[in-house]
């Protein structure tokens, strides 16, 4: 199966940034639009954070180097639709004030079919671990029955009667600038989202379309909700967005954009999942007990010390503007009411006196204590096995490989219910016990397709 057309935009905008320590933290996401009834138009984006890359001086201009790579794969036949990779650089504006994100956009037109689709991305000049996502594809036939609908696109900013049709950004005369990074709140206080309907003279009965954006929390409950109603004129309707959360408590939510015939009562929706990150909001529902409740924790008695530790096993869940947030922090009580909003927020069932999730939390963190220890890595939740065991929980499977003949030990751990099942390569390359995660297919995991060639020792 061959691909059609393939549009390639390399372009670069700014947002606030997100980093991670051991790698440059490139943000990716996709949304999948349509060409025509058999065609999908795949958008994809990515996020490099300025902040963290290495600055060089070229003829007298702070210049910043990238690298970004790409394959595309067919599921059914393997194979290679699209494979390519780029070193580009790009000049610093010296008249912004505070570090701003590389923001690029790339575009595929897909026919109908699975796909898997592979992304890194790091600084060449810097010894990072590239930051990688690997992710499926599909591309289903519109109906010739119905309307439908597009993926739901989440954007930092959309510019309407954009004039710069060669903007990379520019589609439906908007300018609409993607937010990889999904993550919204003080810095980035309003969510835009794009969405668009195809199909609308196939057998639709009302003249007007009933369209809600709607907006749920963790606990699934309504936050947000706007109705309206669209005229029918066009087989086509591109529909857009905005929502401030700027009062909205931290928490995970969904966006749900929903479009129904009235007279069939035939509903299609998407939806998207972002982040909502805003620390100095405490949700509503809780503040009159806040006191009352932090003081019964265990967060009461805990030393500045004990606080920062905690933090500290708390930061693999944690978003950047969390942890640059915990930086700021200059005492006991502000520490104490920070770590209860924080898990607070996580909380999968508020109505519960116990926090489960905190709870199943570090019960990971102390079997990670316990079982992943080894000479260089005294407390095991800070070592890579560690890591993932807290992040994602107990794998379904592991299969260990500790006295092979021709490779150094090795562990394969496999997670069967996440991402369609994914895994997590283990080596220890050093002979110290220390297990270096060396390859993954989890999105934003560290992704080496040739990982059996550094463990093999003949």
């Amino acid at each position: 199966m061959k691909v059609r057309k393939i549009f390639i935009f390399l372009l670069f905008s700014s947002v606030l940034i997100f980093g991670q320590n051991k790698k440059l933290n490139v943000d990716f996401d996709y949304s999948l639009f349509y060409y025509d009834d058999s065609t999908g138009l795949m958008e994809l984006y990515y996020s490099f954070p300025q902040s963290k890359m290495v600055q060089k001086i070229k003829n007298n201009q702070t210049t910043i180097d990238g690298y970004l790579y790409v394959k595309i794969t067919n599921k059914d036949s393997n194979e290679e639709i699209f494979k390519k990779d780029w070193n580009f650089g790009s000049i610093l504006d010296s008249t912004q004030k505070e570090a701003l994100n590389l923001i690029g956009l790339l575009r595929f037109e897909l026919p109908v079919g699975e796909y898997k689709c592979l992304v890194k991305g790091t600084d060449p000049n810097q010894k990072l671990d590239i930051d990688s996502t690997v992710f499926d594809i599909q591309v289903k036939e519109l109906s010739s029955l119905r309307f439908s609908i597009s993926d739901i696109q989440l954007a930092s900013e959309i510019k309407q009667y954009a004039q710069d049709q060669n903007s990379i950004f520019y589609k439906n005369t908007l300018d609409v600038i993607p937010n990889p990074a999904l993550v919204y709140g003080e810095s980035n206080p309003v969510v835009f989202f794009y969405c668009e309907l195809y199909n609308l003279d196939k057998d639709v009965k009302a003249d007007y379309l009933k369209v809600e954006h709607l907006l749920y929390n963790s606990r699934n409950e309504f936050v947000y909700r706007k109705t309206k109603y669209l005229p029918r004129a066009n087989s086509s309707i591109v529909e857009i967005g905005a929502i401030n959360v700027s009062k909205m408590p931290s928490g995970v939510y969904n966006l749900t954009f929903a479009a129904t015939d009235t007279v069939k009562n035939l509903t299609i929706t998407s939806s998207r999942r972002l982040y909502v990150v805003n620390p100095a909001i405490l949700d509503t529902t809780e503040l009159a007990s806040v006191e009352t409740d932090l003081f019964a924790t265990e967060l009461s008695i805990l030393s500045e010390e004990e606080l920062d530790n905690m933090f500290l096993m708390s930061k693999y869940i944690a978003t950047q503007q969390e942890i640059e947030k915990w930086g700021r922090l200059n005492n006991e009580e502000s520490k104490q009411k920070y770590l209860y909003e924080f898990w607070n927020a996580r909380d999968n069932d508020p109505s519960t006196p116990e926090n489960s999730f905190k709870r199943n939390y570090f019960d990971r963190v102390e079997y990670a204590k316990k079982n992943f220890s080894d000479l260089l890595n005294k407390q095991g939740w800070k070592s890579d096995r560690g890591r993932i065991y807290v992040t994602y929980g107990r794998p379904t499977e592991i299969e260990r490989h500790p006295n092979e003949t021709d490779t150094k030990p090795y562990e394969i751990w496999y997670y069967e219910d996440m991402e369609g099942k994914v895994q997590f390569v283990f080596a220890d390359l050093g002979g110290f016990n220390d297990y270096r995660l060396i390859h993954s297919t989890k999105r934003g995991e560290l992704y080496d397709v040739n990982w059996f060639q550094s463990i093999v020792t003949r």
